[in-house]
């Protein structure tokens, strides 16, 4: 963000100053993080933040960044650290493993190195990502004539020598996923589950739940590219659903277009309440997901979210689309992304009495519990690494 800033706003010579004072004292990677002396060394090109302030609990990359980290160093790796825009040079000899993506993982493929590289991906590959998303930009744009190009999910630099070069690839546990690379990669891909921060107890929220009151609540409980996760169609749908309420937790109003287009609806209609960005540690947090049964997100390309394995983590059952989850046990399938199916599976909700609700909350807080806790998360990369290291 900083780079982006100097750029836009300083002429050359002084932005050459900047850019190199940047780079110095801002931009630098932490060299050896756990101080240690072993005989193998890692780049792991994504996040210093969590090193120079700890956990936040705005996402869990956070403590996934931290927990790969970890795993390395229990590995006898002596651990670098570089941001994943880092444009400067690395000397690549020294590295035994490059791990992640972007920018470092690109550049690595230009030096002749015998490094093991791995790419670390939690979205669908970039082809079909973009290719849905657009398709989703197209279809709002031929219903409003307007391209709200910042609400869909485009990656726009290309990774094409990561996605197809690398020795490994781990992504999500979602066969979508895993399938959207195995068209293009001939490799080993392994996978890994999302982890979850440990915020309400699920016992402590089932003591005041009224389940005959709370079944019409529905929560949208994600982030950014708007249309990428059909809100668009949520807010049409629940505008004509009076019956039912649709809470949205994210600052919509930074996609200006969107916002535009759909303020009514999400200011003044009285059974679609917009929340600003809500901290899974807040006591807002506690009273919205207090009264909803459901977190609903239909997706054109996704992975397996961990807002949504928050949610799952205290009983909420999701509703969603096959590329946003694996577990038929655990969730509520829409069959296709569309207008009539989206609604076809919030009325299959409704006509649950409250015995199947509990049970399926119980069995999505257990699995959820179990599968996607970050010891677990730890153990199985380990055993991915340690595997990608022996071949």
């Amino acid at each position: 963000m900083c780079k982006k800033i100097i750029n836009k706003l300083l002429n050359n010579e002084f932005k050459k100053i900047l850019l190199l004072i940047y780079k110095t004292y801002f931009d630098k990677p932490i060299i050896n993080f756990y101080k240690t002396n072993y005989k193998k060394n890692v780049l792991i090109s994504y996040i210093k933040y969590p090193f120079i302030k700890w956990v936040n609990y705005s996402h869990t990359n956070n403590i996934e960044a931290i927990s790969i980290w970890e795993v390395f160093n229990k590995l006898w790796y002596n651990v670098d650290i570089v941001n994943y825009d880092y444009e400067w040079k690395i000397n690549y000899e020294k590295y035994n493993i490059i791990f992640w993506f972007w920018e470092p993982l690109e550049n690595s493929f230009y030096i002749n190195s015998n490094n093991i590289k791995i790419f670390y991906w939690t979205w669908m590959n970039i082809c079909d990502n973009n290719y849905n998303t657009i398709s989703r930009i197209k279809e709002v744009f031929n219903k409003f004539n307007i391209y709200m190009i910042e609400s869909g999910r485009i990656i726009m630099k290309p990774l094409f020598l990561q996605t197809t070069l690398v020795d490994a690839i781990i992504c999500m546990w979602n066969n979508t996923i895993t399938n959207s690379y195995k068209k293009y990669y001939n490799w080993p891909i392994y996978n890994i589950p999302v982890t979850y921060y440990e915020t309400l107890n699920y016992k402590d929220r089932l003591n005041n739940f009224n389940y005959t009151e709370n079944k019409i609540n529905f929560l949208w409980f994600w982030s950014s590219w708007l249309i990428h996760r059909w809100l668009d169609i949520l807010i049409e749908l629940f505008k004509k659903r009076t019956d039912l309420n649709l809470h949205i937790c994210w600052p919509v109003d930074n996609e200006i277009k969107f916002k535009n287009l759909y303020n009514e609806e999400m200011y003044n209609t009285n059974n679609i309440f917009t929340h600003w960005f809500v901290n899974i540690k807040s006591d807002i947090f506690n009273e919205i997901v207090n009264k909803c049964t459901y977190v609903i997100f239909p997706s054109c390309a996704e992975w397996e979210p961990s807002a949504i394995i928050n949610l799952m983590s205290i009983w909420i059952i999701p509703i969603a689309t096959e590329n946003s989850w694996i577990n038929l046990e655990l969730w509520i399938k829409i069959d296709s992304i569309s207008y009539h199916d989206i609604l076809k599976s919030i009325d299959y909700a409704l006509s649950l009495s409250n015995s199947d609700i509990i049970k399926k909350s119980k069995l999505c807080a257990k699995n959820t519990l179990k599968r996607n806790n970050i010891k677990n998360y730890k153990y199985i990369l380990k055993n991915n690494l340690i595997d990608i290291i022996k071949d």
